[in-house]
């Protein structure tokens, strides 16, 4: 009841229902948005078991929210690793390529393992329900990522990495 409480503040109403005959679909979205928020702040997850009632939005949210807080998707644990789904491919040095525009998703070590070696990223991603978040030019800036384009010169690489190297 304190929860629902909350969020009338936080929503500027002054009831709330999720019932179909008194609420309406766009407060009930705002209030799955405000409780995705509240749950990924205090580091609480949504089970793998009971995430096919999410939607792809809902989905979304919670993997965004997951990933710039880099804590696993799947189980909350920290620390946590960058796995990139649209693969950056033999040869190429992370730390020099765009991130921009690659879907990733944040994984502690058992499961990066998992969705890389044993299960591949399709299966792994049916049974965690999982779709990755696409890496904008703000988010690879707050995860301290390479966010420049392919036509970026050398030098403006090098001093990227010089100006953010003690901050990872």
């Amino acid at each position: 009841m304190l929860f629902y409480t909350w969020f009338q503040m936080y929503a500027g109403l002054d009831s709330f229902s999720m019932s179909d005959r008194l609420g309406d679909v766009n407060t009930t979205n705002v209030f799955i948005d405000f409780l995705i928020e509240f749950m990924t702040e205090h580091k609480i997850l949504i089970k793998a078991t009971g995430r096919p009632v999410l939607d792809d939005r809902e989905t979304s949210k919670m993997e965004y929210a997951a990933l710039m807080n880099k804590q696993c998707v799947v189980c909350g644990k920290v620390p946590s690793e960058l796995h990139h789904i649209d693969a950056i491919g033999s040869g190429n040095d992370r730390r020099k390529i765009s991130h921009v525009g690659r879907r990733a998703v944040q994984l502690c070590v058992f499961h990066h393992r998992e969705a890389d070696s044993s299960l591949g990223w399709v299966k792994f991603a049916n049974k965690y329900h999982l779709q990755g978040t696409k890496l904008t030019t703000e988010m690879t800036r707050q995860l301290k990522l390479g966010d420049w384009s392919h036509d970026g010169t050398e030098e403006q690489r090098k001093t990227y990495f010089k100006e953010n190297e003690n901050e990872s």
